[in-house]
């Protein structure tokens, strides 16, 4: 509903691409621009949500509001509803936070959070010279147009755009990457085969625009490319390719061609790429030629 606005999401994921599946939490930070609304709704689709870590805070007084939650799976939402006769405060910031939810890594179709699988030719260890064929798992989002839903609740309409802050559970020999550079990664304590990765907050933007992908990659950087104004402020855009284990030679065209792109539009539009970084990713299935 467009009476009601995300601000900021804060997403967790714990991924495991060997089993296929995902867990995680969301918080969303929200306003309601309708006087005497009694409920809320998300979208969400393929995921099993566990309804008892629902809860709702009004942020500025951390009262916690009595709600209820039904699910529908053929509309694809969750609907918030408060109880006792409440209705929301017309543009007072509320935190909707949903502490557990899980998912399938799908492998059928190339939309929300997919797995591509690839056979690579690998050296069996350090000392060999043998070579055997191993499998790799990747982990890829295709959000757009509105599969956002299906890796974690949101509101997934292209004209609501907010903040995101992600953070990823993964193996501690793969990557991460998303819209925005890490913040900060950390091996987990509590187990000692997983690594926790956290990314800059995003602009405002809609959630098909919110991206990330796991897996092994070899990397190539390009020289980075110089903004339009000298004196504007924003340090120069870092410009990476990443390929598959052993054809990072295969990303040179790719990137060369990037880098005089960025220079190009930039210089015809008379706007700076708005962003500090560009990831080139060359993954084995990618259905939609955009987004």
């Amino acid at each position: 509903s467009q009476n009601v606005i995300p601000k900021h999401y804060d997403v967790h994921l714990t991924t495991d691409l060997d089993s296929g599946q995902f867990c995680g939490s969301v918080k969303i930070e929200l306003i309601v621009k309708q006087h005497n609304q009694t409920s809320i709704q998300l979208d969400a689709s393929h995921l099993l949500i566990e309804l008892s870590s629902i809860s709702l805070i009004i942020i500025s007084s951390s009262i916690q509001i009595d709600c209820t939650v039904e699910v529908n799976e053929l509309n694809e939402t969750l609907e918030i509803r408060l109880t006792n006769e409440q209705t929301f405060s017309f543009d007072v910031p509320y935190r909707l936070i949903i502490n557990s939810f899980s998912g399938h890594v799908t492998t059928q179709n190339h939309i929300g959070f997919y797995r591509s699988t690839v056979d690579i030719l690998s050296y069996n260890d350090n000392n060999s010279n043998e070579m055997s064929i191993v499998k790799k798992h990747y982990g890829i989002t295709q959000m757009s147009p509105t599969h956002c839903r299906r890796v974690f609740p949101c509101f997934d309409e292209p004209s609501l755009r907010a903040t995101f802050d992600l953070t990823l559970d993964i193996p501690r020999h793969m990557q991460a990457l998303s819209n925005m550079p890490q913040l900060y990664a950390q091996d987990n304590l509590l187990t000692s085969d997983t690594k926790r990765i956290r990314f800059q907050q995003t602009p405002s933007m809609p959630t098909f625009l919110l991206c990330f992908v796991i897996g092994e990659f070899d990397m190539i950087q390009a020289e980075p490319v110089e903004r339009l104004k000298k004196d504007s402020g924003l340090s120069p855009i870092e410009l990476t390719a990443y390929t598959l284990p052993g054809r990072k030679h295969e990303a040179t065209f790719a990137l060369n061609c990037a880098h005089k792109a960025l220079h190009y539009y930039a210089d015809l539009f008379q706007i700076d790429y708005p962003m500090s970084k560009l990831d080139l990713v060359a993954v084995p299935d990618l259905f939609y030629p955009a987004m």
